[in-house]
């Protein structure tokens, strides 16, 4: 669906991530400025509230606060559109549980509605989790996002091994794409899984990871049996 996707793949891939860094950078170091560091520690969260308060006054902080649910839900909603994929490639493969129902695509939507609202209410348990964990300050200092991200890196590594691995057999030619960066990628992808261990919950988390990847294995095994 990217138009020329071999050419502005990539490019999106590095360009955007520089443009997020560059912009929080700028924020932290603005905010850091502003507000004071020993300021933002105590206030958590609350501190976007604070500063906004003392910039814009009481009414520009609810506009702040608009922009603010604005940007968190146009993640939700590419979060949603980017997971609504998953489903349907793992069904056409019949890799999960009643395929069926997710190969499908709607003639007037262009997509598997199955899936969509499978992913809709997978995000939707996510904030439930997220806002019983905040409520009751079960992850202080944290919450439920951070434990995820960091488990989604370590599986990043894999796939840097398998670009090495492609390098190797000839298929990547270019040297420093096929091994110097995924070396980079795996050292940084190592250091956010090292903070990602401060966290008590992480290793319970990555237990039930690997439980669900083990009953896939189980699941997909049957089904080539059968097949």
């Amino acid at each position: 669906e990217v138009k020329n996707s071999k050419r502005n793949l990539p490019l999106a891939l590095i360009i955007s991530p520089l443009i997020i860094l560059t912009i929080y950078v700028l924020y932290f170091v603005g905010i850091s400025t502003f507000l004071g560091a020993e300021s933002i520690m105590s206030s958590g969260d609350a501190h976007v509230n604070e500063a906004a308060l003392k910039l814009f006054g009481s009414f520009g902080a609810k506009i702040i606060l608009v922009f603010v649910v604005i940007s968190v839900l146009g993640t939700v909603n590419g979060v949603i559109i980017g997971m609504m994929r998953l489903p349907y490639s793992l069904a056409i493969r019949n890799m999960i549980p009643n395929s069926k129902k997710f190969d499908t695509i709607s003639e007037k939507y262009g997509i598997s509605l199955s899936s969509a609202i499978l992913s809709y209410v997978i995000s939707i348990l996510w904030m439930v989790i997220h806002y019983i964990t905040q409520k009751y300050n079960l992850l202080p200092n944290s919450d439920v996002s951070e434990i995820s991200i960091v488990t989604n890196y370590a599986g990043f590594i894999l796939m840097y091994a398998a670009v090495i691995k492609l390098a190797k057999k000839g298929e990547i030619k270019n040297k420093f794409m096929g091994y110097v960066v995924p070396i980079l990628a795996t050292v940084g992808s190592l250091f956010i899984l090292y903070g990602g261990l401060q966290n008590p919950l992480f290793l319970y988390y990555v237990a039930f990871c690997i439980l669900v990847v083990v009953v896939a294995l189980v699941y997909y095994k049957k089904k080539v049996n059968l097949s």
